[in-house]
């Protein structure tokens, strides 16, 4: 063997030697390549275009070769444009997916810099590098089952989902070189914030969001954000939630809860804790970051055991999806809310709701296709378990069903079934739909694929969309005509012009039962009819003849859409029979919806869905049924129902404040349950006076009169009436009065007003004439508020008197009242410097507290508080004027409490004054003096908080700066608040809400004011809106002067609501005027227009569509 051996050893030596010497000899046309053992080529399989100018080749091997001088290839663009498919590839005739056979990619293409959509999905690559691509789109890697390691170079990810599915990659690196990506802990993390609009990163602003995640990815401690699925399909088993976290985005870990085993947060996370395997939120919002409701479970695991102390009271929406080794869950009764898809596709066989569980959406127990069995707490105010049905008592509807399930006989009890209900059921062979059911939701038997027998009767007059699709019972329906019972379900012949066979007796017709159907000219619907779903013809683009029969009393949305005979009716209210369809066209400002016909049964859903314009509504008592969504999002000033039993179907059916009619129907039931005021609808008009005789008050509270009107018919009476105050100034200080303005403004009004105020003798009066008028309830019409300063017996003495008349002048009824308001003596206590003083306890009976400071200066105030919320406290002056007030939030370490320093906004106390303390809500207080003012302090101190903006010092610094550039002032860096922010000369343009607390404890270092827009100073916990001013000082310099901005803001409350897109929308149609401060504000798509097109983008913010951090641009 070892002769063999050198033998061949010989042998390469002496071919080598020849071939060198070849080489050294001159030979042309031979090299060492040449002589090279060359291994066969794999054979081409496959071959074609991927991409402009791209080709490609697929060889046996499974290697995938890219060349050519095209720049993008894949299945979709980032863009939108889809390239031409070559993922299923022709040859000879037929026709071969061919991503499951790649196994290597090899890119050759010099130019190629964008992986587009989709473009590598389902391969079989183990590896990946993207060299010098550019960028990476939607899904390109989606689904790579065999992918072990990714490196990204400098390519940016464009596209969500880039790795979804790859559930064997083991590792994730990143060149770092990359400006905008590193991976850390198998976590690939975005640095910056990417702005959509301009298609690049924003640099100032860092987020150091976690965008994807493997199995075995620990997340980073340096992290801020997790992303909208971020983990989704990881197989991850261990979360922990780090400090730095501040919001996890909704469906971060999408099924990827399965695996999970355990789930822990950070003890020094503000915002997330877990309890039992379970994450949830412990603030609403954090850092501008909106999180929904605190104490909600986010997420959770097969081993998750919810708490029972009170730390989680919902159970947040997908909360355990995918979690199907789940199998046992109890929810205590401290749970009051369960989320949409809480357990999509979860284990459970079992479910028990407690009495506590009053909030569910349609969707709650949606997709739970192990579940069994569901039962509920006797005492549950809202479900109910029957015939293993979950049933919804308020809507009287069934919720979620079972193969098992039978649907209960009794009207009182259930009348519908609702959306997804018994959808993807299997097992459920057969349904009796008994008499008392009347409606069918969307999606009710949705691919029951069992299910081959239905027995329809009389009672069902409405069907949703797709209600049995996928079902057994579906597929063996044929004919042009589809039934289900009495209801016409669907319409398959599209090449029929005119439909006028439809059965005498039919009820209903089911939702988009004749959409799409092109050649459709023509329709005869008989009286039998009475109700027709949501876009039953809408597509029907030749429909232009519609007889309708005279026995509708339900309408769908949209029904006639996109036809011509919705486009032939003429602008202004539109109805289809007796129905209200909605409106056509554009509906004036200020639109009074008063005069709808005396003949109308019902509105249709979603009729004036956010129609902003809608000023006030009046329903005739014909009006019996008001649609899902018919006025969601309108927020009508006035709204009277005269029907007491109109039933308003859905939750969002009308969004108002306040609701009038008469007394003790469905009207009130529904205005109660979706907390909007209710007012009833009387026959004659009251002015309800609200003061009483032998009412009392303490020394230094506040006493409030008001009066109302309530029940003015537009077209019979007139109210008139006055009245007056008298008081005594020496023991009263009069804080203000008010006049409501809802009114009408137009030549039917008659409001006249006429008040007279005399504060030195202390006296009010004035006089009220109301005339004819279309609103039914005033607010309080006239508010007054004192604060009573001394003692005394019968300090307030009032008598009012009021007559109302007919249009002819005949009284028709006439009140007088009088009142006697005494003040008691207040109990006081005198406290020190440096010691402790209880508002509670042993001090319960002490009203007010007495401090007599020693010293000039100012004084700290400590505060402790049991009170796990935002706490107050006043300071007034020896005549009972507001000195100062101080708002404190009870700190998470309640022995260190919380601070407030009278120097923050220049509360100067003078040696041997009297100043009074009083609580308003139960504290611990200590005293403490910490400064004596340089200058000579004010001789007077002020009386109120001042209004306009002063000019000397104390309350104003001075604006020059010193000349001495030694002694420079230095700059506050706005770019360090908690928010996006932009500075335009004195103008600071902010993302989110932001309180004063939060800017003063970013620019410590100065001095803070900050002033509303009416030159008010803002407490510590009010939110910064659209018009404020924030004054920075270092030392005794003004160095900052800043109006604040913020972007879709226009109401300057600090929020950004849905009234704001309507302000918005009045402005950019010139129905109002609005500031420059509004405008600004409005001016959300920064094209330095005001246009409709803000409107919408600030509504869609308000909902929570659109990241309001964008609009800074």
């Amino acid at each position: 063997m070892k002769k063999v051996f050198l033998r061949t050893l010989s042998l390469i030596l002496s071919m080598i030697m020849v071939i060198t010497a070849l080489q050294l000899g001159g030979f042309v046309g031979l090299s060492l390549s040449d002589f090279s053992f060359r291994a066969a080529a794999a054979e081409i399989l496959y071959n074609g275009d991927c991409g402009e100018n791209l080709k490609f080749t697929l060889d046996a091997d499974g290697v995938l070769t890219i060349s050519g001088t095209g720049t993008a290839v894949g299945f979709y663009e980032g863009n939108g444009n889809w390239n031409q498919s070559w993922q299923t590839v022709e040859k000879s005739g037929t026709y071969t997916y061919i991503m499951d056979s790649i196994k290597k990619i090899v890119i050759k293409a010099e130019n190629l810099k964008e992986i587009g959509g989709e473009a590598f999905r389902n391969s079989k690559i183990t590896e990946f590098d993207t060299g010098n691509i550019e960028r990476i789109d939607y899904r390109a890697f989606d689904s790579c089952s065999e992918l072990k390691s990714f490196h990204i170079g400098s390519a940016l990810i464009y596209g969500a989902f880039p790795f979804v599915g790859c559930y064997a990659l083991e590792k994730l690196t990143v060149d770092k070189n990359n400006p905008y990506y590193f991976a850390e802990g198998n976590c690939l993390v975005q640095r910056y914030y990417f702005d959509w609009s301009t298609d690049c990163f924003d640099e100032s602003n860092e987020i150091d969001s976690v965008i994807w995640g493997i199995k075995t990815s620990v997340i980073p401690s340096m992290a801020k954000l997790i992303a909208s699925y971020a983990f989704a399909d990881s197989q991850i088993e261990k979360i922990h939630i780090p400090a730095n976290i501040m919001y996890i985005y909704s469906l971060a870990f999408y099924n990827a809860l399965n695996n999970v085993k355990s789930i822990t947060v950070d003890e020094k996370n503000p915002v997330y804790k877990a309890k039992g395997n379970c994450l949830y939120n412990i603030t609403s919002s954090y850092e501008g970051y909106f999180l929904g409701n605190e104490n909600t479970l986010l997420f959770g695991c097969k081993n998750s055991v919810i708490p029972d102390d009170g730390s989680i009271t919902r159970i947040g929406q997908e909360a355990f999806n995918h979690c199907s080794d789940l199998e046992n869950l109890i929810i205590p009764n401290t749970i009051t809310s369960i989320g949409g898809y809480a357990f999509r596709n979860a284990g459970l066989k079992t479910l028990h709701l407690p009495a506590s569980v009053v909030e569910a959406d349609v969707y709650s127990f949606s997709s739970m296709p192990y579940l069994e069995k569901i039962s509920v707490d006797k005492n549950n105010p809202k479900f109910t378990a029957l015939s293993n049905c979950l049933i919804n008592k308020t809507k009287k509807e069934i919720v979620l069903g079972f193969s098992n399930s039978t649907i209960p006989t009794d009207p009182d009890i259930v009348t519908s079934i609702g959306e997804y209900s018994f959808s993807n059921i299997s097992g459920l062979k057969e349904m009796d739909i008994p008499e008392n059911i009347n409606r069918i939701g969307f999606c009710a038997f949705y691919f029951c694929g069992d299910l081959e027998t239905i027995k329809f009767h009389d009672g069902l007059i409405e069907i949703g969309a797709n209600a049995f699709y996928g079902t057994k019972w579906y597929e063996n329906q044929s004919g042009d005509y589809v039934y289900a019972g009495k209801n016409l379900l669907m319409f398959n012949n599209y090449e029929s012009k005119t439909v006028d066979k439809i059965k005498k007796g039919t009820l209903s017709i089911a939702s988009c039962c004749f959409d799409g159907k092109n050649l459709l000219e023509s329709v005869t619907i008989p009286d039998s009819v009475q109700s027709i779903g949501g876009y039953a013809f809408a597509g029907c683009t030749s429909l232009s003849t519609v007889k309708l029969g005279t026995g509708l009393k339900r309408a769908g949305s949209k029904v006639f859409t996109d036809t011509p005979w919705y486009e032939n009716q003429p602008d202004g209210l539109i109805y289809a029979g007796k129905v209200l369809l909605g409106y056509k066209g554009e509906m004036p400002d200020n639109y009074e919806l008063n005069k709808i016909r005396d003949d109308t049964v019902a509105v249709a859903d979603e009729a004036f869905i956010s129609v902003f314009t809608l000023k006030s509504l009046t329903l005739p008592e014909s009006v019996v049924y008001v649609g899902d969504m018919a006025f969601f999002d309108c927020w009508p000033e006035s709204v009277v129902v005269f029907n007491p039993d109109c039933e308003f179907y859905g939750e969002g059916s009308l969004n108002t404040e306040t609701i009038v009619a008469p007394e003790g129907g469905k009207v009130q039931d529904y205005a109660e349950n979706n907390e909007i005021r209710f007012y009833p609808l009387v026959e004659k008009p009251q002015v309800i006076f609200d003061f009483y005789e032998g009412d009392s008050c303490k020394t230094g509270e506040f006493i409030s009169f008001s009066i109302s009107v309530l029940g003015l018919n537009e077209t019979k009476s007139v109210v008139s009436g006055s009245l007056n105050f008298n008081y005594n100034p020496e023991s009263l200080h009069l804080e203000g009065y008010d006049f409501c303005n809802s009114y009408r403004e137009d030549e039917e009004q008659n409001r006249q007003i006429e008040f007279e105020v005399d504060e030195d003798k202390g006296t009010i009066s004035f006089n009220f004439d109301y005339g004819l008028e279309t609103s039914y309830y005033f607010e309080p019409l006239v508010e007054v508020t004192f604060r009573a300063k001394k003692t005394g017996l019968t300090e307030i003495e009032a008598d009012a008197k009021s007559v109302i008349k007919d249009k002819k002048g005949n009284i028709i009824k006439a009140e007088f009242a009088k009142a006697a308001i005494s003040i008691r003596e207040g109990v006081y206590k005198d406290v020190s410097v440096d010691e402790w003083f209880d508002t509670t306890g042993e001090n319960e009976n002490i009203d007010l507290f007495k401090f007599t400071p020693k010293e000039d200066g100012y004084y700290r105030f400590y505060i402790k508080s049991d009170i796990d919320y935002y706490g107050e406290f006043s300071v007034f002056d020896s005549d009972f004027n507001n000195f100062l007030r101080v708002c404190y939030e009870t700190p998470d370490d309640a022995e260190k409490g919380a601070v407030y320093d009278s120097v923050e906004n220049e509360e100067y106390f003078e040696a041997g004054k009297v100043y009074y303390i009083a609580d308003d809500l139960p504290c611990q207080i200590r005293i403490s003096f910490i400064k004596v003012l340089p200058t000579e302090p004010p001789t007077e101190p002020p009386t109120e908080p001042p209004t306009e903006k002063p000019t000397e010092k104390p309350t104003e610094k001075p604006t020059e700066k010193p000349t001495d550039k030694s002694n420079e002032a230095k700059k506050p860096d706005f770019s360090k608040l908690p928010v996006k922010t932009q500075e335009n000369n004195e103008v600071l343009l902010i993302s989110d809400s932001l309180t004063s607390k939060q800017v003063k404890e970013t620019l410590s270092e100065f001095t803070v004011n900050i002033l509303d827009v009416n030159g008010n100073k803002l407490e510590d916990d009010a939110a910064i809106g659209t018009g404020a001013e924030i004054q920075i000082y270092d030392g005794e310099t003004l160095v900052a002067k800043k109006t604040v901005i913020l972007k879709g803001d226009l109401n300057g409350d600090g929020k950004v609501k849905t009234t704001d897109a309507r302000n918005a929308l009045r402005g950019a149609l010139g129905l109002d005027n609005l500031s420059d401060a509004q405008i600004l504000a409005a001016d959300v798509n920064n094209d330095g227009k005001l246009k409709a097109t803000d409107a919408r983008a600030i509504l869609r913010g308000a909902m929570g569509l659109d990241d309001t951090a964008a609009w800074l641009g």
